[in-house]
C-alpha cells in the first residue's frame, strides 16, 4: 500500500524511495537478460562470462603482487603461517583465474558455455574477495595509522578496479563489491567504532556507488550485444535477401557513373528491354528511359525522374509509364546516389520495379471505390467527394443538386423479383447518363436514390425544365419479358447559394425539398423552399415531444362502438390514440401516429395502447370486444405475440375478447413471418381484422391464405355513396360484403353516419357498423356509461 511521505520531510523520503526502486529494478533488469528468447538469453550470458575472463591476465597479476607486497609489509608484525596461507589461496586462486583465460582464447566469445559456469566463475572471485577483506580487518587491528592507511587505499582500490572489471558479468560484480563493503562495515568500525562511527556512513555510499557503477556498467554492455545482434540479423537477412534478389527477384537492379551511364548491368534488365547486356552496357540511363515514354502523361513525368537524377540526393518510388515492345507498362524507379570517402559524386545505384499489375489493381480499387458496382455509376463515397472538392475550389461554391426517388420500384421488385429490378436500375442509370448536361455528375446513392449535381447555378426555370425532362425520359416505356414497365420518379431541387451555402445543408434541403416531392403524387418536381425547413424542424421538436409525451401520460386512449347492423346490439370498440399536448393541445393521430413510424416510437406507442385498451376492456362486459391497431412495424418486432399476450395476462382479458387491426401493408415485407404470427393468435383465440380493405396494393389472393376474422370497409367508399347513383362504389362495396361471405369473414363499414346508411349495407349483407351515427370517440368512462345505457332502439 502506498503512502504519501509527511509533510516535514517530503524531499528525503521521496529520495530514499527513489533510490531503493531504481536499485530493485536495475539488479533485476542487470541480473536477468531481457530477452523472451532463451537462446539469446544464453548467448548473452556467455557473453559477459568471456568478457571477464579477458580481464583475468590482469587481475589475477595484480593480485597476485599486492598479496606479494603485503606479505613483505607485514611480515614481521604478523603470523608468519597465517600470512603464506593467505597469499597461498589468493595465488591459487589467480593461477586458476589464468588457466581459464587461457582456455578461453581458443574458443568462440559467440559459443556457449558449460551450465553453470557463470556462477562457478563468480564463486571464484567472491573467495578471493573474502580472502581480501578478510586479511584486510585482521591486519587493519594490528597495524599502526601508517598500516591502517595502506590497508584502505589498497582495499578501495581493489573494490573499485574489481567492480570496473568485473560488471560486465553482473553477479559478480555485484558480490565483489558486495563483500568488500560489508566486510568493511563489519570489520573496521567494529574495533574502532568510537572513533570512527563516521566511516560506515562513507563506506556505505562508497557501496552504493560501486554497485551502481556495476549496474550502469553492465546494462550498457548488455544494450551494445542487444545492438550487435540486431545488427548481425540485419546483416544475414540483406545477404539472404540480395543473393535470392539477384536469382528470383522481377525488380532489376541498375547502377551508373558519374556521367549517367549504364555499368554493371542487369541480366533482368537486359531481358525486360529485349536486348543483351552489351548492347546495354555504356549507354546512358536517362536517354533510354525517355526511348520508352511515348505520351504527353509519360514524358512529363520523365521531365521529373531527369530532375531528380541531375541532383544527387536519394528518391524513391519514382512512378513512370513506359512502353515496351508495344506493351504499357509502369515502372518504379528507386535510387542513391554513389559517394567516394571525400563526398565526390559517383554515380547512381538503384532499382528499377515493375508495378503495372499493382497499378492495375489500384485502378481497379479506385473504380470499385467510387462506382456503383450495379450501375456503374459513381457511388455516395465518389459523390461526396464530388461535392466536397465543389465547395472546396472557393469560398462561394456554385452548385445545382437534383435528388430523385422512384416512385414504384418497390412495386416492381417484390411483384417481378430482384432480377427485374437490378435491370430497371440499370436501364434508369443509362438514361440519366444521356440526360445529364455537362460538368454534371450522376450517382446512385443506395437503392432506388439517385443524385445529379452540376459545378454551377441553374436558374429555376432551367432547373424546372431539366428536372422535367429526365422525368420525361423515364417515362418512356421500359420492356422486360412480356411486361410493360412505366418508370416514376419524384425529384428535390436545391442550389447555391440561393438556399445555402454550405454542402451539407444543400443535401438536407435537397431531401426535404424530395420528400415535399412525393407527397404530391407521382413524376413530379419540387424545389426547396424555407417553410420545409421550418416544417422538419417543427417534426424533430414533435418527435421529442412524443418521447416525453409517452413518459408524461399525455396520452389517452378513446373508444368507438362497433354495432350488429341486424340486430342493433353492441358488439364492442375501437380503441383509438389520443395525445393531449400540454402546449399544443389535442393533436390528431394523422399528425403523430407516421411520425412514431418513422421514427420507432411506434413499437413504445403500440405497447401503450395495447396494455390499456385491454385494461379498460377488462372491466366490460364479457359479451364485449375491443379493436386494437397494430402497425406495420410492430410486426417487425419479434416479441409482438409475447407483448399481445402479457397485456391481456396482466389486465385478466379474455383473449376471445381482443381483436387485432392490420392494415394490406403488413404483408409487403416478411410475408411467411406474419402469416405465422396471425395463426398463432388466433390458435389462442385472439381475433384478426384486416382494415382500410380495399384501398391498398396487395393482391386479392393474399386472402385465401392469410388467417382473418374480419374485413373494414374503409369510409371512402361509404363517402361515394352519398353521391346519388354511384353505381360504381356500391357495386365494389357489394362485391367486398359477397368476397367476405364466400371466405367466412365477418364486415365491419367504417363511417356510417346517417340510418339511411344503415339500412343500406344491412341489406348488402354487412355484419358490423361504425361512425358518428352511433358515436364520436369518447373516453374511458363515458364508454362504460355508453355501455349501461345502450339499448336496440338507435
Amino acid at each position: 500500500m502506498n503512502r504519501e511521505p509527511t509533510s516535514s520531510n517530503p524531499s528525503f523520503f521521496n529520495l530514499l524511495y527513489s533510490v531503493y526502486f531504481w536499485f530493485i529494478k536495475n539488479i533485476k533488469s542487470s541480473i536477468n537478460t531481457n530477452s523472451s528468447n532463451r537462446d539469446t538469453y544464453k548467448a548473452f550470458k556467455s557473453r559477459q562470462y568471456y568478457a571477464i575472463l579477458q580481464q583475468m591476465p590482469f587481475s589475477s597479476t595484480g593480485n597476485m603482487l599486492t598479496s606479494l607486497l603485503l606479505t613483505l609489509f607485514f611480515w614481521n608484525d604478523v603470523n608468519h603461517y597465517v600470512l603464506i596461507s593467505w597469499i597461498s589461496a589468493l595465488w591459487c586462486i589467480a593461477i586458476i583465474n589464468i588457466f581459464l583465460w587461457y582456455k578461453s582464447k581458443s574458443i568462440d566469445k559467440n559459443t556457449l558455455i558449460k551450465k553453470h559456469a557463470a556462477e562457478w566463475l563468480t564463486v571464484i572471485l567472491s573467495l578471493a574477495a573474502i580472502l581480501h577483506i578478510t586479511m584486510a580487518n585482521y591486519l587493519f587491528g594490528l597495524s599502526d595509522e601508517q598500516g591502517r592507511l595502506l590497508i584502505i587505499c589498497i582495499i578501495i582500490s581493489f573494490a573499485s578496479v574489481g567492480a570496473w572489471m568485473f560488471s560486465f558479468l553482473p553477479i559478480a560484480g555485484l558480490a565483489w563489491v558486495g563483500i568488500f563493503t560489508l566486510g568493511l562495515l563489519i570489520g573496521i568500525p567494529y574495533h574502532f567504532w568510537g572513533h570512527y562511527w563516521y566511516f560506515a556512513l562513507i563506506v556505505t555510499f562508497f557501496g552504493l556507488i560501486l554497485a551502481s557503477t556495476v549496474i550502469v556498467f553492465s546494462r550498457m554492455f548488455l544494450s551494445n550485444l542487444e545492438a550487435e545482434t540486431k545488427i548481425e540479423h540485419q546483416r544475414q537477412v540483406v545477404g539472404m535477401l540480395l543473393n535470392d534478389f539477384e536469382k528470383n527477384a522481377s525488380d532489376w537492379l541498375w547502377e551508373t557513373d558519374e556521367k549517367g551511364n549504364l555499368q554493371h548491368t542487369s541480366l533482368h534488365l537486359a531481358k525486360a528491354l529485349n536486348v543483351t547486356i552489351q548492347e546495354l552496357e555504356g549507354q546512358n540511363f536517362s536517354s533510354i528511359i525517355f526511348s520508352l515514354c511515348k505520351n504527353a502523361t509519360s514524358k512529363e513525368l520523365f521531365q521529373d525522374l531527369n530532375t531528380k537524377l541531375c541532383t544527387p540526393l536519394p528518391f524513391k518510388n519514382m512512378q513512370i509509364p513506359v512502353e515496351v515492345a508495344k506493351c504499357h507498362k509502369w515502372w518504379a524507379i528507386t535510387a542513391k546516389p554513389l559517394v567516394n570517402f571525400n563526398g565526390l559524386f559517383l554515380g547512381w545505384r538503384g532499382v528499377i520495379s515493375d508495378i503495372t499489375e499493382i497499378k492495375l489493381r489500384e485502378q481497379e480499387m479506385e473504380f470499385l471505390a467510387n462506382a456503383d458496382p450495379l450501375t456503374g455509376l459513381a457511388n455516395r463515397h465518389k459523390f461526396n467527394q464530388f461535392i466536397k472538392q465543389v465547395f472546396e475550389k472557393k469560398a462561394s461554391a456554385n452548385c445545382t443538386l437534383f435528388l430523385m426517388d422512384l416512385d414504384n420500384f418497390k412495386i416492381i421488385n417484390d411483384s417481378l423479383g430482384h432480377i427485374v429490378g437490378d435491370q430497371l436500375l440499370q436501364e434508369m442509370a443509362k438514361r440519366l447518363s444521356a440526360a445529364i448536361k455537362p460538368n454534371g455528375l450522376v450517382a446512385r446513392l443506395g437503392g432506388d436514390e439517385f443524385a445529379i449535381v452540376y459545378q454551377y447555378t441553374l436558374d429555376k426555370t432551367s432547373a424546372q425544365e431539366h428536372a422535367e425532362q429526365i422525368l420525361d425520359t423515364l417515362k418512356k416505356p421500359w420492356y422486360v419479358h412480356e411486361y410493360k414497365i412505366e418508370m416514376y420518379a419524384s425529384i428535390g431541387i436545391a442550389s447555391t447559394p440561393k438556399d445555402t451555402m454550405t454542402a451539407h445543408d444543400l443535401f438536407k434541403f435537397a431531401d426535404m425539398a424530395l420528400y415535399s416531392a412525393k407527397e404530391t403524387g407521382k413524376s413530379k418536381c419540387s424545389f426547396f423552399e424555407q417553410y420545409m425547413e421550418e416544417n422538419g424542424k417543427s417534426k424533430l421538436a414533435l418527435l421529442s415531444d412524443i418521447k416525453k409525451g409517452l413518459i408524461n401520460n399525455e396520452f389517452t386512449i378513446y373508444y368507438q362502438p362497433q354495432v350488429n347492423l341486424k340486430s342493433g346490439s353492441l358488439n364492442g370498440f375501437e380503441a383509438l390514440v389520443r395525445w393531449n399536448h400540454p402546449i399544443k393541445g389535442t393533436i390528431a393521430p394523422d399528425t403523430f401516429i407516421p411520425l412514431a413510424e418513422e421514427s420507432g416510437l411506434i413499437n413504445k406507442l403500440g405497447q401503450f395502447i395495447l396494455n390499456q385498451a385491454c385494461k379498460d376492456a377488462s372491466s366490460w362486459p364479457k359479451h364485449l370486444k375491443v379493436s386494437v391497431n397494430v402497425s406495420a412495424l410492430q410486426f417487425t418486432k419479434n416479441t409482438l405475440v409475447e407483448d399481445i399476450f402479457n397485456a391481456l395476462k396482466s389486465s385478466n382479458l379474455a383473449s376471445e375478447q381482443l381483436e387485432i387491426e392490420l392494415t394490406e401493408s403488413v404483408m409487403i415485407n416478411n410475408y411467411e413471418y406474419v402469416v405465422k404470427v396471425l395463426n398463432n393468435l388466433r390458435e389462442r383465440g385472439v381475433k384478426v381484422a384486416l382494415d382500410d380493405f380495399g384501398t391498398g396494393y396487395s393482391s386479392l389472393s393474399y386472402l385465401q391464405e392469410i388467417p382473418l376474422d374480419k374485413l373494414k370497409i374503409d369510409r371512402s367508399f361509404v363517402e361515394k355513396l352519398n353521391v346519388v347513383d354511384n353505381t360504381q362504389a356500391t357495386a365494389i362495396v357489394k362485391s367486398i360484403i359477397s368476397l367476405a361471405q364466400a371466405l367466412n369473414f365477418e364486415t365491419t363499414i367504417e363511417g356510417i353516419e346517417s340510418a339511411n346508411q344503415i339500412a343500406i349495407f344491412k341489406g348488402m349483407g354487412s355484419t358490423y357498423g361504425q361512425g358518428y351515427y352511433y358515436s364520436k370517440p369518447i373516453d374511458s368512462a363515458s364508454t362504460i356509461s355508453l355501455i349501461n345505457n345502450w339499448n336496440n332502439k338507435l
